[in-house]
C-alpha cells in the first residue's frame, strides 16, 4: 500500500482547516474591482504551494526508499524501471494534485467566480511543478537513507518554497512558482 493512502486524511484535514477556519474569514475581495479569478486562485495557492510541494517530495522519497528497502530494483527485469517508478508515484501525484485542486475549486465556488485562462495557468503551473517535486523526491530517496530523506526533504522544500517570495534574485521565486502577493485585477 502506498504512503499516499495514509497521507490523504491528513491532507484533507489541512484543506478543511485552511478553508473553513482561515480562508472563509480572512478572504476579502478588493472593493470596486470586477471579479477576477486569478486573484482568488493566487490567494488560495499562496498557502498551498509549499504544502503540496513538500508532500510531493517527501512522499516520493518515501516511496523510493520503500522500493529500495524491498529490493525491487534487484528483481529480474520483468518490468521497466520507469514503469515501476511511475506506478509507485501515481498515488503521490494524486495527493499533491488534491492539495492544489480541491482548495482552488472550493474557493472559486464560494466566491462564485468562474475560472478563466489566467487562473487555469496558475493551477497548471502548480500541477507541473508538483510533478517536478515528485521526480526530485524520488531521485533523492533512491540514493539516501529511507528514514532520513522524507522528513528532511519535506522540511527543506516547505521552507524553500514558503520563503521564496522574500528571495532577492527573482529566478528563485520563479522556480517555485510562488508569487509575492495575491494577483489583483490585471496583474497576471
Amino acid at each position: 500500500m502506498s504512503s499516499a493512502t495514509w497521507a490523504v486524511p491528513v491532507c484533507l484535514g489541512l484543506i478543511y482547516l485552511y478553508f473553513f477556519k482561515s480562508f472563509k474569514e480572512d478572504f476579502k475581495p478588493p472593493t470596486g474591482q470586477p471579479e477576477y479569478a486569478p486573484y482568488v486562485v493566487s490567494s488560495v495557492l499562496l498557502s498551498f504551494y509549499a504544502v503540496s510541494y513538500a508532500v510531493a517530495s517527501g512522499l516520493s522519497a518515501w516511496e523510493a526508499g520503500r522500493l529500495k528497502r524491498d529490493q525491487v530494483w534487484k528483481l529480474s527485469p520483468v518490468r521497466f524501471r520507469y514503469r515501476i517508478a511511475l506506478e509507485s508515484l501515481l498515488p503521490v501525484v494524486a495527493v499533491a494534485w488534491i492539495l492544489i485542486l480541491v482548495p482552488v475549486c472550493m474557493a472559486l465556488v464560494q466566491e462564485g467566480t468562474a475560472p478563466d485562462a489566467g487562473s487555469l495557468v496558475l493551477v497548471l503551473m502548480a500541477l507541473v511543478i508538483s510533478l517536478a517535486h515528485c521526480a526530485i523526491g524520488f531521485c533523492v530517496g533512491t540514493v539516501t537513507p529511507p528514514r532520513l530523506a522524507p522528513p528532511i526533504l519535506s522540511v527543506a522544500v516547505f521552507y524553500a518554497v514558503s520563503a521564496a517570495w522574500s528571495y532577492e534574485p527573482f529566478w528563485l521565486r520563479h522556480l517555485s512558482g510562488h508569487y509575492a502577493t495575491d494577483l489583483l485585477f490585471g496583474e497576471l
